[in-house]
């Protein structure tokens, strides 16, 4: 019986010392491979969400250019507006007297031409000022 016990407690020592770096170098394998597939896919999905992202960036520069067509003369006016409020803010007294100068100026002139053409609107005005900036 003793033997017995002695063979079964060497073989025991000897699965210890065997079984253990042998489970190390399994679990080991086994990791590498799970590293590797899961890099495989996270690559794969990458792949398909970059044609949809490209897609969806033509798609959206495509409508941004419409829309850019479409309002081209709104966009025109907000960015006149916006440089003019920068220009003003620049330099406020000098920007408010010059404002000021300009438009009593100019209100002279409205009148006058409104001597010459009684019947006349202020969008005629409007167009009479553009027509002579206009032209050399």
């Amino acid at each position: 019986m003793n033997i017995v016990k002695a063979i079964i407690k060497k073989l025991l020592i000897l699965s210890i010392v065997v079984g253990i770096p042998t489970a190390l170098i399994v679990f080991k394998n086994t990791l590498d491979q799970t590293k590797i597939a899961s890099a495989a896919a996270i690559s794969a999905s990458k792949l398909i969400y970059k044609k949809d992202i490209i897609r969806l960036k033509a798609k959206h520069k495509k409508e941004i250019a419409q829309l850019k067509l479409k309002n081209k003369r709104n966009i025109a006016k907000a960015k006149l507006k916006e440089r003019s409020k920068r220009l003003i803010a620049s330099v406020p007294v000098v920007g408010t007297v010059l404002l000021l100068w300009a438009g009593k100026d100019e209100y002279e002139d409205y009148l006058e031409w409104l001597n010459d053409n009684p019947k006349g609107s202020a969008d005629e005005y409007a167009i009479y000022k553009t027509d002579l900036f206009l032209e050399p």
